[in-house]
């Protein structure tokens, strides 16, 4: 049986996750990327020690403007940005129209769940 340190596990989860956003960038239509060198990883120090180990900033981006950022603690996600519509709209006649003109509303509905472990975090109202 194979024994990993805490070190290398929160490495492999971080990695296993990094490659499933690899993933989901490359197959979405609207941000498809023509090959996965396509995707650039940039490092950072996240200024932060957890149990005496330095945590990283991996970012993300693609030519598109989509931007996730993930620190190497667990892989978690620290932020992910993406442009609400194609970057190039304004220039191509058959795309969604972007401009909202004085007068009109804009509505949007974001459907999302969160979950905490509350023996972790305490008690959490929403």
């Amino acid at each position: 049986m194979l024994s990993f340190s805490r070190e290398d596990k929160m490495s492999l989860q971080f990695f296993r996750f990094a490659l499933i956003l690899m993933f989901i960038f490359h197959q979405n239509a609207l941000f498809n990327l023509s090959a996965a060198g396509d995707l650039p990883v940039e490092r950072k120090n996240f200024q932060v020690i957890i149990n005496g180990m330095e945590t990283d900033l991996y970012v993300l981006e693609n030519s598109n403007g989509m931007k996730i950022a993930i620190t190497n603690y667990g892989g978690r996600i620290v932020s992910w940005l993406e442009p609400q519509y194609f970057p190039d709209a304004p220039n191509q006649s058959h795309f969604p129209s972007t401009r909202l003109d004085t007068g009109t509303f804009f509505h949007s509905t974001s459907i999302y769940r969160f979950k905490t472990d509350l023996s972790a975090y305490g008690a959490c109202n929403i």
